[in-house]
């Protein structure tokens, strides 16, 4: 499949609390693929870019490939240096939620990414 085959849309979060910096919106992601949708939480520094579908889904696979690259919390915890085991369950757990979402998104098909490792 096509990157280009999902459907995207992105619509200012109605909460704006816990940003990264002062600087920084929330968006509500809305991603449709085959009668499939999801919805999850995007920032980005409105100054410097926008919410794009590219972006948007690179983000939610970066997600989930934190979750899918480790057997444990335990070692989640180790790669991404938490000292705060709390803080880490919570994040493992938000990135597994993120890939039950891509894995509901595109019930295992794959995107075709160009030569240089791109969304095609």
């Amino acid at each position: 499949m096509n990157i280009q085959d999902i459907k995207f849309k992105a619509t200012v979060n109605s909460t704006q609390n816990n940003l990264f910096t002062p600087a920084h919106k929330k968006y509500r992601i809305t991603l449709s693929y085959k009668g499939r949708t999801i919805h999850f939480v995007y920032q980005c520094n409105p100054q410097y870019s926008k919410p794009t579908l590219e972006n948007c889904f690179e983000c939610l696979v970066s997600d989930a490939n934190a979750y899918n690259d480790f057997n444990s919390v335990d070692e989640f915890a180790r790669e991404f240096g938490y000292d705060d085991m709390k803080q880490a369950k919570r994040i493992y757990r938000a990135c597994q939620i993120q890939a039950e979402k891509l894995q509901y998104l595109l019930d295992n098909e794959f995107i075709e990414l160009d030569s240089e490792g791109v969304f095609a």
